[in-house]
């Protein structure tokens, strides 16, 4: 059985070794390097979109390129090609020049070409502080990924001390108020993400962070009293007028009433914890 095992992965090894053997010679029949010298140039670092244009079709292809670095390509088509322009990624109203003479490189059958380019040493603005706004976006896509690994760090310690917590009452307070600290982080998040982390939206950020918590306030909005099935059920064939007005008061509350809860929530959390015996309590 160990024989037969053995041999059949062997097998899968060669075939896929030949597969891949294979994938790299057919991607090598058009084999181009393209060199980006960019050591003096305020493109160096930057992620670059170049276009090229085919001189005899008129196409154009656009190669994605690290200002400073040399990148292979097997996917452009044989033909002559000449230098279009070169902007920053998503952001074609910060241009760069080319400094070099050589504009036009050939892709030939079954041969490897070279091209090598040379970048201006400043840039060139298409429309009033269209970098400024790059670098602004550049600077929000890192907060957004920060905050986002910060919620994912308060997720695990929380569900840390959520586990613990079941025979210690005060990890499970301290559990407790990493969770609303989480959930307020969610709402804080979108909230700037659909502000642009705009500073005068500051009262957005903050109706975000408590919205969690306005929403529980107002979820029996959602329900209505029914002596002979329950204390309350889930409100049915209601009218799409009555749907939309319900909800709109549900968000406006919400947003009212979690700015107030938010600070209260907290701060009752935190006396609890404080309030919470050193030794481990158990309860039900």
């Amino acid at each position: 059985m160990f024989k037969k095992i053995t041999a059949m992965l062997l097998m899968v090894m060669v075939l896929f070794t030949v597969m891949a053997t294979m994938t790299v010679s057919a991607e090598g029949d058009n084999y181009v390097k393209i060199q980006c010298f960019a050591a003096q140039s305020d493109a160096k670092g930057e992620d670059l979109e170049v276009y090229f244009k085919n001189t005899a079709t008129g196409e154009e292809i656009t190669i994605y390129i690290r200002g400073g670095e040399t990148k292979d390509f097997t996917d452009i088509a044989v033909g002559e090609y000449e230098f279009v322009k070169c902007n920053i990624y998503n952001n074609p109203n910060v241009v760069f020049e080319l400094a070099s003479s050589q504009r036009m490189f050939e892709v030939k059958e079954n041969e490897n070409s070279y091209y090598t380019f040379r970048l201006a040493n400043t840039y060139t603005e298409l429309q009033e502080g269209a970098l400024e706004e790059y670098k602004e976006q550049e600077q929000l896509e890192i907060l957004y990924v920060v905050a986002c690994l910060a919620i994912i760090a308060l997720f695990i310690v929380w569900l840390v001390f959520a586990i613990m917590g079941r025979k210690n009452y005060r990890k499970k307070m301290i559990a407790r108020l990493l969770l609303h600290l989480m959930l307020s982080s969610i709402g804080f998040l979108v909230a700037l993400a659909a502000t642009s982390a705009d500073p005068e939206n500051f009262m957005i950020w903050l109706v975000g962070a408590g919205f969690p918590y306005g929403i529980f306030l107002t979820s029996y909005f959602g329900y209505k009293r029914d002596e002979s099935r329950g204390y309350y059920v889930v409100r049915e064939n209601e009218s799409a007028g009555s749907f939309v007005t319900r909800w709109a008061l549900i968000l406006a509350f919400s947003a009212l009433l979690g700015i107030i809860a938010l600070p209260i929530v907290l701060i009752i959390d935190i006396v609890k914890i404080c309030k919470a015996g050193k030794e481990d309590m158990k309860y039900a």
